[in-house]
């Protein structure tokens, strides 16, 4: 077995947080290792849940749209989010909702299954996709997450908040998440001639 499917089989009926009574399927991840570029989102969504790929709904699509417009579908990319079960809350007795997002204990109970993914990936750059990912992967924060020496690590805007944004200004936004994405691949290129 590879690392990648000890890591798959460690991981795919994974029971550590209270997400896993409600989720479908575990989206661990989807892409290419070893990977240059690795992006870090926050947790699955409805499609994601029922396909077991992450990015896979409109925001993913949204996605792999700045990457090709970045210029950097050429390069070898994964994929994964901070929690792979889909954060469902129980609201009243057998009414549940999609939460806006993880909560803390969701995110340091699937803590080693990102660094164990990082360490396998050993990407270059780590593009965190939302704040939230990047409150989590960021070095300067009291216990980060485990990033190897030389990695960089980068933010863009999650492509659910452009989703969500004036259309008038979504095309705006789509344009500089790219410029943006560009310059960060652009920045590792140059380090590692």
């Amino acid at each position: 077995m590879t690392p990648f499917q000890q890591h798959v089989k460690r991981w795919e009926n994974c029971q550590k947080c209270h997400y896993c009574k409600h989720r479908t399927r575990v989206v661990i991840g989807r892409g290419k290792l070893p990977a240059e570029i690795l992006f870090v989102g926050e947790a699955p969504g409805k499609s994601e849940n029922s396909l077991g790929i992450p990015f896979s709904g409109p925001s993913g699509q949204l996605l792999d749209h700045i990457i090709e417009r970045a210029g950097i579908s050429d390069k070898r990319l994964y994929f994964t989010n901070l929690v792979c079960c889909i954060p469902i809350e129980e609201l009243e007795p057998g009414i549940f909702a999609k939460a806006t997002e993880p909560d803390d204990e969701a995110i340091k109970a699937c803590r080693p299954r990102l660094e164990e993914l990082i360490k396998i990936a050993n990407p270059k750059l780590i593009v965190c996709v939302g704040s939230v990912a990047a409150d989590y992967l960021d070095r300067t924060v009291r216990n980060p997450v485990k990033i190897p020496e030389g990695c960089e690590i980068n933010k863009i805007v999650h492509p659910s908040f452009i989703l969500r944004s004036n259309v008038a200004t979504r095309e705006l936004k789509i344009q500089q998440c790219a410029v943006a994405l560009a310059n960060s691949v652009e920045e590792i290129d140059e380090q590692n001639q």
